[in-house]
């Protein structure tokens, strides 16, 4: 699923294109998904008490302009569901902290990180990797305040990780890119360790991340060791912040099985 967009990159096609859903930033968490544009209800659907609500932008959190890849406030936020147009098998993950995808990958897409507010009960609790570019559909263009979406922004200084690398980029915006390996059959993030199984090559290795302990739930995720800020980052304009998990082992290990 690629948020923010209703297209698919190069060599892929859509599967249909919808809108961003989510619990009520008030309620419990669900996961964003993405609904059909063409939603449709079950016949016997009766009155329920878990309910979905379209996703808004949040400016100031999400940097808002014409020239910062046209994300504007209270706009509806779109989605698209794409496969592969060809029979080749590939996987598909995203790159966390970085701006670009290896050489050796094919980029999807690049972006940003974004999720729900960190003080939040409801929106997603899963971390979405926003495109540089957004492309709306239909929207209201006034506040609805169903699900709400913030960018991230890291927060490091003071929570064990003291390279340069980390420490440079403390509450700077989180890159992140979507990287197709062609030619592996799967792939995995391993927690604890820097190292792969056997018969599978690593892609990148960092550290884990996720909201704070303090904080309302997120989602862990493997920040590359080597991470980058999103380029034009303010600090501290964000509202959103992620910062390192309270475990003893904090390393992590993205992998590719790769066809012989």
């Amino acid at each position: 699923m690629i948020p923010a967009s209703h297209t698919c990159p190069d060599y892929w096609a859509l599967e249909y294109a919808g809108y961003l859903f989510a619990a009520h930033y008030s309620h419990k968490k669900t996961n964003w998904i993405c609904i059909d544009q063409h939603a449709e209800s079950l016949s016997s659907s009766t009155s329920s008490q878990s309910y979905l609500y379209p996703t808004e932008v949040e400016c100031g959190s999400i940097s808002c302009s014409r020239t910062y890849g046209g994300y504007i406030q209270d706009k509806e936020m779109t989605c698209a569901v794409c496969r592969p147009n060809n029979d080749r098998f590939s996987t598909v993950y995203t790159h966390w902290g970085k701006n670009q995808c290896k050489s050796s990958t094919r980029q999807l897409y690049s972006g940003f990180a974004a999720g729900g507010y960190y003080n939040h009960a409801g929106s997603g609790a899963n971390t979405l990797c926003l495109p540089s570019e957004v492309t709306f559909a239909e929207h209201t263009g006034t506040s609805q305040d169903g699900a709400l979406l913030y960018g991230y922004e890291y927060y490091t200084s003071g929570y064990g990780l003291t390279s340069s690398s980390y420490q440079q980029v403390h509450l700077k915006e989180v890159p992140c890119s979507v990287c197709e390996n062609i030619n592996s059959f799967t792939s995995l993030t391993v927690y604890g360790k820097f190292r792969c199984p056997a018969g599978y090559n690593i892609d990148y290795h960092g550290y884990v991340f996720s909201s704070s302990n303090s904080d309302k739930k997120g989602q862990y995720v493997c920040v590359d060791n080597q991470a980058e800020s999103y380029p034009n980052s303010q600090g501290s304009m964000w509202h959103h912040s992620m910062s390192t998990v309270y475990w003893e082992s904090r390393n992590s290990v993205h992998t590719m099985y790769q066809a012989v």
